[in-house]
């Protein structure tokens, strides 16, 4: 459901962009999914390197995921990221 791309940052803290595109559904659900992702990022950011630039890109399935599926999912993502 999720992608994340991590390369090594410039800045002293990590930073994401998140990649919620119209596959995903309409407006409502992109921002919402958005939303989750951005709670989840915050949440779960020291399982990254610590000074890196992620991107989260979302998947269609997303739309129709639950806030658990997310995490999940993002958890997956991050931990193959981070190996």
């Amino acid at each position: 459901m999720l992608v994340l791309h991590v390369s090594p940052g410039s800045t002293t803290h990590t930073r994401f962009a998140f990649a919620v595109g119209k596959n995903v559904g309409n407006s409502v659900v992109r921002h919402r999914v958005t939303r989750q992702l951005r709670h989840l990022a915050k949440e779960n950011s020291e399982k990254l390197p610590i000074v890196s630039d992620v991107v989260v890109r979302a998947l269609p399935g997303c739309s129709s995921a639950s806030f658990e599926q997310l995490r999940e999912s993002f958890l997956v993502a991050a931990s193959k990221a981070s190996a």
